[in-house]
């Protein structure tokens, strides 16, 4: 009889392979590229800055965009760098923007602003726009004031961007 050291293993056990030097490193590797490729992509997302400047007028804005959107009664609310307070009334608003004043009847439709927005990312220029601001007023939501929020732009903008603009505190939804 053999020494059991000298047989053959089973058929139906495989012998165990050995993984390359090679293959293990092409794995670390296309990891490392998507760890790189998600980090940048965070960053670059993260880095997006919208600078709104002073009104430039377009020739037409054929995009828009509808909001509904709440304003806190007589909280200053900022989009972008435009400051808007809203005072309700039953029957009509009283609407500072910029230290503008507006007298808005409830289903009163009243441009409130003209801006020329820039979009960049990682500091690079990415997108350069003029847009106008139309509110009509729909009435009090509790004690705060109901608008339809149209933004209408120079150029297509996607929607995201423009979301950014709009903080929470206006409790802002696409129509």
């Amino acid at each position: 009889m053999e020494p059991v050291s000298a047989r053959p293993p089973p058929p139906s056990v495989p012998a165990p392979q050995k993984r390359s030097v090679r293959s293990r490193w092409g794995w670390y590797l296309g990891l490392s590229l998507i760890g790189l490729v998600l980090i940048t992509l965070i960053v670059a997302f993260i880095s997006i800055g919208i600078t709104i400047g002073g009104s430039e007028q377009a020739a037409h804005y054929p995009y828009t965009v509808t909001y509904d959107v709440t304003f806190p009664n007589s909280n200053p609310v900022q989009i972008g760098n435009i400051l808007i307070v809203a005072i309700p009334y039953a029957d009509h608003v009283s609407l500072s923007v910029d230290k503008v004043p507006y007298d808005i009847k409830v289903g009163e439709q009243k441009e409130i602003t003209q801006k020329q927005a820039a979009v960049t990312i990682l500091g690079y220029p990415l997108l350069s726009f003029s847009f106008k601001l139309d509110a009509t007023y729909n009435g009090l939501v509790d004690s705060d004031a109901s608008f339809s929020l149209g933004v209408r732009t120079s150029e297509q903008v996607p929607s995201a961007i423009i979301a950014r603009l709009l903080p929470p505190s206006v409790n802002a939804t696409p129509v």
